[in-house]
Order: C-alpha cells, then structure tokens, then sequence
C-alpha cells in the first residue's frame, strides 16, 4: 500500500527537493540575531544527561559502558596516556533525533527512499550531520509547574490548550524558529522506577496541527520520548 503524508502538515519539498534539514529551516539569520538579544547572563544550562553507567535509558536498552585504558610510553619523555572508551545507546540517554530516524511509507523526510540511502553504516539522506548546529530561542514550558503539580500524570497528552495556558502564564509567545522544550517532571520518577517507560506524558496527536502553525522548529522533553506514551492510537507505533 502506498503511504502519503498528510498533506497539512507535511514540510516535503516545502524547501525544496532536495532539502534534508527540514524545520531548522524556520531559523533564519534574522531569528538568530534576535535570539542572541535575548542573552543577559551569560548563564549556560546543559539540556544533556549525566552519563555514566546508571543514565536512564529503555528498559530494553544497555546503559553506557566505559572503559579506562593507560598508555605508558617508556621513550624520552616517559609520559603517560590515560584515554577512555565509551559504548553507549544514544537514543533515550541524550540524543537529538535526525530526519532519518523514522521513514513514512518506507521513504525519509522529503520523500528520499530508504533504499540505497540508509543502512547500519549511516544514513546518506537526512542524517544527523546535516544539523550542523541548532542556534536560535529556547523557549521552555514548565507544564508540572503550571499544573500545580510533581510531574504530570503518566501516560498524560499534552494538548494545545496546556500549551497555550502555560505560555500565557509564563509571559511568552511561541513562534517561528522557536526550540520548545517541555518539563513534565517525568525525568526523576523514571530514574527510580524503569517499568514507567511506557507511561509517560508527553505531546499527543492534537498539537501536531498547533505545532505547525506556530513554525515551531524543534521540540524536546524531560522523557525518553517526546511523544505520550501508550499512544492515543494503539494501532499506531509510538
């Protein structure tokens, strides 16, 4: 069966055919610039987590795995090498997900058909090298703190109208170009209890429409997916 996007709210071939870097393309010079206003601290916020051998990840997945290795080297200078080798699953741990990671109708972003752009040696098409870098406005909706609560309910779908709310509260306006990231205050209660992994709160399917409109060019969360979990449609893959 042949699988269309859906057309509303589809981005293929809105930057032309040959585009692999999708919404990052609502950045422009003019938002950076504007962004960069903004700074009046200074203050740098790392959205990584700590890695080390305990890191939250899938229950179904490895945690990191480090190996120290010493080189001693008995020539001239006598010197010693100390060097570390980390094996890890990104995905869940500390990750940003590229336009290659899920295909629709066996075909990436824009249309590029997985065959012959992808296999277990990388992507060709929409890889993460494309990114290059994301610069631009951080706009972070603390939803556990709008709703008064911990964390929200596991398995809660944000909707648009929590979106809404809480940017209003917070005094801010979502628009184009903006990296909107999300606290539900899932993170910690996860850390403690790994079964909660497929209960989490998340976006739901009806702020996919409100995501479009705003030009919103990314979106992060506190969870290991962005998405709720289950899924509001349980015949659709989360």
């Amino acid at each position: 069966m042949q699988v269309q996007p859906v057309v509303e709210l589809s981005n293929w071939g809105r930057w032309g055919a040959n585009d692999e870097r999708g919404t990052l393309n609502w950045i422009t010079p003019e938002l950076i610039l504007k962004a960069a206003r903004l700074v009046k601290k200074g203050k740098v916020y790392s959205l990584s987590l700590e890695i080390h051998k305990d890191s939250p990840c899938a229950p179904h997945k490895n945690t990191p795995w480090k190996q120290g290795v010493v080189r001693e080297d008995h020539g001239p200078t006598d010197r010693v090498v100390f060097q570390d080798f980390i094996m890890m699953n990104t995905h869940g741990v500390t990750h940003v997900d590229p336009l290659c990671h899920v295909t629709y109708g066996r075909k990436m972003y824009n249309g590029f058909p997985i065959d012959g752009n992808a296999g277990e040696a990388g992507a060709l098409k929409c890889g993460i090298d494309k990114v290059v870098s994301i610069v631009g406005r951080g706009v972070l909706l603390d939803m556990a703190r709008y709703k008064g609560v911990e964390h929200l309910p596991f398995g809660y779908a944000i909707t648009p109208a929590d979106l809404d709310g809480c940017a209003r509260a917070e005094g801010v306006e979502i628009g184009q170009g903006d990296i909107l990231l999300l606290r539900t205050g899932y993170l910690p209660k996860f850390d403690q209890d790994r079964s909660l992994y497929g209960n989490a709160p998340g976006i739901g399917r009806a702020t996919l429409p409100w995501l479009a409109a705003k030009r919103v060019t990314g979106v992060g969360a506190d969870t290991v997916g962005v998405e709720v979990k289950p899924p509001e449609d349980p015949s659709q893959p989360s």
